[in-house]
This record gives C-alpha cells, sequence and structure tokens, in this order.
C-alpha cells in the first residue's frame, strides 16, 4: 500500500500478521506485528487505503476486527470489533471499503459442518452510522474462491462463483441504495466445467468488464477470458476465449496499462504473461518471466495513492519478496 508521499506498507502473514513500513526513499524503518496469530492465513485479511492516505484493514480470527492507521502515522490501532460464535461458525476472505462517510464490509460465513457451502453477508453502515446488514446469495462450491467487489459511482457489485448442477459458473449482484437491498443474482457463464481463482478487472470511465478465470479443460486447466459491456442495466457478453492449451494453471491476474491488456498467472512456480491490444479479441504468444524462474516471488494486493500509479488501485499482481518489484509486464 503506498501513500501519495510514496511510503510504503508491505502487509502480510507468518505466523502472525505483520507488516513491514518503508519511507518515501524506500528505505524499510519499521517492522512491526498486527495479529499475533500463527494460524492466520491469506483467507482472513484485506487492506485498502482511503482518499486522504488513511490506511485500514479488515481481519478475521476470533472476531472480526477493523485496524487503521492515519495518514501521519505507521501504526495501526484496533478500530471495532464484531463478535460472532467462533466456535460454531468461520469467517473468510473478508473485504471492506471506506467510502464517503459510509462503510462497506463482505465475507463469507460457513459452518465446518457443512464444508460445501458458503453465506456471503454485506454490512452497510451510512453516513449516521447505522448499520444494515444482508446476505447476498447461499453459495455451494467445490474449493471457495474469493470474491471480487467493483464500485461504479459509488454503487458496489459483486462477482463470484457458485455450483450449478455441480459445475462453477461465474454470478453477480448489485446493491440498491433505496431499498438497501441486493439484485437477484444473474448468472454470467454456463459452460459444464469447473472454474476456479476468479479475477475481474473494471477500468474507470468504461462500461466493460473484464474477467478471467481457470476452467477444466481435458481434466486439466486453461486460462479463459471473457469481457462484458452493460446494456440497460445487465452485463453482455462480448468475447469469451482460451488464452492458454490445458496445462496445470493458477491465480490468472488482469491489468492494463495505455490500452494494453496484460493477463499474468502461475504455471509450475513460474509466472507467465499474455497480453492483448485488441480489448482481448486476439492474445500473443505467453512469455515467461525471467525473474520468476530465479527468484521467490508472490501473489500480492497493491493500493497506490501517487499519481504516477493510477493502474494500480486494488489489483492483485506479481512481486518479488526483496524488492517488492513488479513482475510480468
Amino acid at each position: 500500500i503506498r501513500r501519495s508521499t510514496k511510503d510504503i506498507f508491505y502487509i502480510f502473514n507468518n505466523h502472525g500478521l505483520y507488516y513491514n513500513y518503508y519511507n518515501k526513499d524506500n528505505k524499510l524503518s519499521k517492522r512491526n506485528i498486527l495479529i499475533s496469530n500463527n494460524t492466520l492465513d491469506y483467507t482472513q485479511f484485506y487492506f485498502s487505503i482511503d482518499k486522504f492516505d488513511k490506511i485500514y484493514g479488515i481481519v478475521s480470527d476470533n472476531a472480526i476486527k477493523i485496524v487503521e492507521c492515519e495518514n501521519d502515522s505507521d501504526i495501526f490501532l484496533l478500530k471495532e470489533t464484531f463478535s460472532f460464535d467462533y466456535e460454531k461458525f468461520g469467517v473468510c476472505f473478508p473485504y471492506i471499503k471506506y467510502m464517503e462517510g459510509t462503510t462497506h464490509m463482505f465475507y463469507y460465513v460457513y459452518s465446518p459442518q457443512f464444508t460445501n457451502s458458503a453465506i456471503i453477508f454485506h454490512q452497510y453502515r451510512n453516513e449516521k452510522g447505522k448499520w444494515v446488514e444482508n446476505q447476498i446469495d447461499m453459495v455451494n462450491f467445490n474449493i471457495l474462491d474469493k470474491f471480487y467487489i467493483v464500485f461504479n459511482n459509488n454503487i458496489p457489485t459483486i462477482f463470484y462463483l457458485n455450483l450449478v448442477d455441480n459445475y462453477e459458473q461465474v454470478f453477480y449482484s448489485t446493491f440498491d441504495y433505496n431499498n438497501l437491498s441486493w439484485s437477484n443474482p444473474i448468472q454470467l457463464t454456463n459452460t459444464a466445467s469447473n472454474k476456479l481463482y476468479l479475477n475481474i478487472l473494471k477500468i474507470p470511465d468504461s462500461d466493460m468488464y473484464h474477467l478471467v478465470f481457470c476452467e477444466n479443460t481435458n481434466d486439466q486447466y486453461s486460462v479463459k477470458y471473457l469481457n462484458f459491456n452493460v446494456k440497460d442495466n445487465i452485463l453482455v457478453q462480448n468475447i469469451s476465449c482460451f488464452i492458454t492449451e490445458p496445462s496445470l494453471y493458477t491465480f490468472p491476474s488482469l491489468i492494463m496499462e495505455n490500452s494494453i491488456l496484460y493477463c499474468m498467472w502461475v504455471s509450475f512456480d513460474k509466472l507467465f504473461t499474455s497480453f492483448s491490444k485488441d480489448f482481448g479479441k486476439t492474445w500473443n504468444k505467453p512469455v515467461c518471466d525471467e525473474t520468476s524462474v530465479s527468484e521467490y516471488f508472490l501473489r500480492t494486493n497493491i493500493h497506490s495513492n501517487v499519481d504516477d500509479d493510477l493502474i494500480y488501485k486494488d489489483l492483485y499482481l506479481f512481486t518479488t519478496m526483496n524488492t517488492l518489484s513488479i513482475l510480468g509486464f
């Protein structure tokens, strides 16, 4: 997470939740612990930054915790705690968004007794501090995958996978501020094949949504790309194509720079990239990132308030561990 002052917070789990603080000269000046829970993993926390450089996050272990770091500080403080019966239920993939004096929180709730189903919850706090809670959908799954939230004119739309006749399909639903409820989920895909690792890209000031995921083909997985436009408040598909041949792929991620659409994914512990110059109609032959062959790398959620980093707004990209440099494009 990079503030407009160019100082950086690198938040990670390593037998607990830690962060490194780098000053504007990219020098490590502090390493501190946020949560001392050695069972915490990447499915239990999410962090972001508001337009005033306040960094905030949500963590779920034996309670849902909101932490904040003010724009002139490098110390996180516990802001709020929401209790739940952690002996009967689990919470994973939490997401939080501060926006114009309001708060949106999303997360899955599941019971260990029912290992293949979960409920997507949404909690919204308005400008007066009043909370409203909604259950967006009941999700059935083979492997629980992360949902994605996209805001258009401050209105959230959620994308997620749900089983239909034993195959994962992509669904979406949109929040209505007038009645404080969610639209009936709409199914976007209908192929009779399993899907995993959903990733969404929505470019500001554009009505096009870019989707990518891994889809089972011939008992292997291929990286599949789709895009949709908004027509009469409904998403209409334009393109559906495979970027790769069947093999073993994980974590496809999208980014657009200078009107070039890049897709990156991991295959056999190496990072590959393909790009499209015609908004997904055609893709070049995948290229392996040489740094990923020789160095340890990881998938990272990136936020930045620096003007020169406008493309880095809540994106999942790949970085090296030591230098925090971005790989793949």
